[in-house]
């Protein structure tokens, strides 16, 4: 994943995505969290698994939890760190799950698609199972958002072009995907700063798509309980391919 999520891409990552709103996201999680059942005021445990350039679990850490975050990019966890300083209650790693994976939590984030990244050659099952033996027995929830297949296949696939402001210009990113099999699409990524093309630049993406179906019997047969859809909530970013659920492990 390190050749995916790359140093240039990693660079400009946050570029891209000025617009999602992820106070919003943290905020609209722990509430609904709240509404089913209890997360410690302060000091509760989050993990944040495929954590990126850290957005998620800053804005975990601002509303007072103790947040680790993965990522299997150093480049991306390299851009996470550089956020922080030494008395924020945050620590990002580099790795999969096996990083963490004897730790106790009282919430696993698996957000922004990184399941239908993680899912492409290895068991999104196994991973659930140990998301479910990592949290806490009493106050265990996990939250993932994916790429839902129903969604997926009313979207076009053809080829866009989009522009963003960056730190070395203006980027222009030329997207194109096919599905390799029915339930693994590909994408290919070509970028051009300032309207020339970039060396080595083409990205490849390989990502899988589930049915929501499919995810709620993989949370269930991973022992987690209350499962229900939650809204991703609205924002000037919002990726209209993803569906949101919330599990617990309490019994």
């Amino acid at each position: 994943m390190e050749t995916t999520f790359n140093e240039f891409y990693a660079s400009i990552y946050d570029d891209l995505y000025r617009d999602k709103s992820y106070s919003n996201e943290v905020a609209h999680i722990v509430s609904k969290i709240r509404q089913q059942g209890s997360l410690p005021e302060k000091h509760g445990r989050v993990l944040d698994f495929g954590c990126g350039t850290g957005n998620h679990a800053i804005e975990f850490c601002k509303l007072g939890f103790c947040v680790i975050g993965v990522d299997p990019s150093r480049f991306m966890v390299e851009k996470a760190k550089s956020k922080i300083n030494s008395n924020t209650n945050i620590e990002f790693l580099v790795g999969g799950v096996e990083s963490v994976k004897l730790r106790h939590f009282n919430l696993v984030t698996c957000l922004f698609n990184v399941l239908g990244y993680y899912s492409v050659d290895k068991d999104p099952a196994e991973l659930m199972e140990i998301f479910h033996l990592g949290l806490l027995d009493e106050a265990g929830y996990i939250v993932i958002d994916f790429w839902d297949k129903s969604k997926i296949q009313n979207i076009d696939q053809s080829v866009t072009v989009k522009n963003y402001e960056t730190r070395f210009g203006l980027a222009q990113r030329t997207t194109s995907s096919n599905f390799l099999m029915d339930d693994i699409l590909e994408i290919d990524i070509d970028w051009a700063i300032d309207k020339l093309p970039m060396i080595n630049s083409r990205e490849k993406h390989q990502i899988k798509i589930f049915s929501p179906e499919y995810i709620y019997e993989t949370l269930k047969l991973a022992g987690f309980r209350n499962i229900q859809s939650v809204e991703i909530p609205k924002g000037k970013y919002v990726d209209p391919r993803s569906s949101m659920f919330l599990g617990t492990a309490c019994s």
